[in-house]
Formats: structure tokens, sequence, C-alpha cells
């Protein structure tokens, strides 16, 4: 039986932790981080139906396969311990899947810098919503692209690290890693 659209996936250890990047014919539709690739895996299966998920073979496109081969390859280590894709965007369409405030959010996370944070309150002002800062955060945590969409960057009001899907160990390394380049 033929699925529509199904989701390629492959995963790798990472200076991150075990990496799951996945595709649809579309783009890159999840870049989870964790520590087992079994849960990884069921996650993701989870989020698109397990009957769409398949490991990447021989019958994978040629073009899903370079999606997935370009972002592990920048989720691996440069010279100075960082993980690539950290300090370089990369140009692989995404197959993002989010109600419309959510793609908002989304997009003004993509347009902060390596480096830099922003805060619930400033992302929930730029896109118009300034009451919806609980939101905000939650668009954050649904977010199934980490670094493509780099959620690890919005912070609290105070400066606290606030929540992170992948977890908060992880992105205070993602911080650490941008603001020192190491």
């Amino acid at each position: 039986m033929r699925v529509a659209n199904p989701i390629t996936y492959i995963t790798a250890s990472t200076p991150l932790g075990v990496a799951l990047v996945a595709a649809s014919s579309r783009g890159v539709c999840a870049l989870a981080l964790g520590d087992q690739k079994s849960a990884l895996i069921a996650d993701l299966g989870a989020s698109f139906g397990g009957d769409r998920c398949r490991p990447a073979d021989a019958e994978t496109s040629a073009v899903v396969r370079g999606w997935l081969d370009t972002v592990i390859e920048a989720l691996h280590a440069g010279v100075d311990g960082m993980p690539r894709i950290l300090s370089a965007p990369l140009t692989v369409p995404l197959d993002l899947a989010g109600t419309a405030f959510q793609l908002a959010v989304w997009r003004e996370l993509q347009a902060v810098p390596a480096g830099q944070v922003v805060t619930y309150t400033e992302l929930a002002r730029a896109i118009g919503a300034p009451r919806t800062v609980r939101a905000v955060g939650s668009a954050c945590g649904a977010n199934r692209v980490a670094l493509l969409v780099p959620c690890h960057r919005a912070v609290r009001q105070d400066g606290q690290l606030g929540g992170y899907r992948w977890g908060l160990e992880r992105k205070a390394q993602l911080l650490a890693w941008e603001r020192t380049g190491r």
C-alpha cells in the first residue's frame, strides 16, 4: 500500500545528542533532539502517523535524501566544536504545519540572529499580538524543527530560559555555543 506524502527520516549521533531529521516531499518537517533514537522515532510516528513514517532507504528520492543529509551534516561540529547549523542558516525548504498564529511566531523566530535572544513578550509584540505571551510560548513548544526554527533563542522576560521541548540543558548549551562560538 502506498502512503500519500510519506515522511522519510534519518537519525544520527551529534554533539547535541541523537538527532532525527524527517522530510516530506515538500521539505524538512521535523528535526528532533534527544537521548534515545527509539523515543525520537516513536514521537515522530505519534506526530505524523506511524504509517506515514519510514526510514530513508534506496527508494528515497534524491531530493529528500539531500535535504536530510544537509541537515545532519550541519549538526556536526565545525572546527570550534560548535555544530555548524548554529553559525550558518541552512537553505533547505521547510514543511511546517501549524496554525496561522504558530506560523507567525516561527517566522519571527527565524529572523532572530544567532547569538541573540528574544523574549516571549517581544515575540508577541512583533507579531502584533502583545497579549498572547503564553500562546507564543506554546507555539515555541509546538515547533517540530529544532534549530531550523530557532525557538531556543526565546527566553522569559526576566532572562531565564523558560522551557525547551528538547531539554533545558540542551537549550543552555545551544545559547552558550552561539554566544561564545565554542
